[in-house]
């Protein structure tokens, strides 16, 4: 059986609140893997460090093969490795690369027969 995978509510920074928002994945205070959570500063504090991180998301595996390194959320600047089942190949230019707004560079290509070729 799957279940979805939750995570602790984030440490409050000192001084610091957490900005509630309606994203996917963020339920009742629960946090999805992959959630995006931003911190804000109490009256005449500063932050130290990011308010939020994008992220980008799991894309799924590619029609006969698989990606690599398989994880919830990627940082930006992973890139993604495509593998093909024996017999296939992936018609790939460049790699799929997280960028820093949390989007990927290219869509996950597909792996073809080497027959189709």
């Amino acid at each position: 059986m799957c279940s979805t995978i939750q995570c602790k509510p984030p440490v409050l920074p000192v001084n610091g609140h957490l900005i509630q928002s309606e994203a996917p994945g963020m339920d009742g205070g629960r946090y999805a893997v992959g959630s995006l959570v931003q911190f804000a500063c109490h009256g005449a504090h500063h932050l130290e460090g990011e308010a939020s991180k994008p992220r980008c998301s799991y894309v799924g595996e590619p029609k006969d093969g698989f990606i690599t390194p398989t994880k919830f959320a990627y940082d930006p600047g992973d890139e993604l490795e495509i593998v093909c089942n024996p017999g296939f190949e992936a018609m790939l230019v460049e790699r799929p690369k997280c960028l820093p707004d949390g989007k990927w560079s290219s869509p996950i290509p597909n792996c073809t027969n080497y027959t189709k070729i």
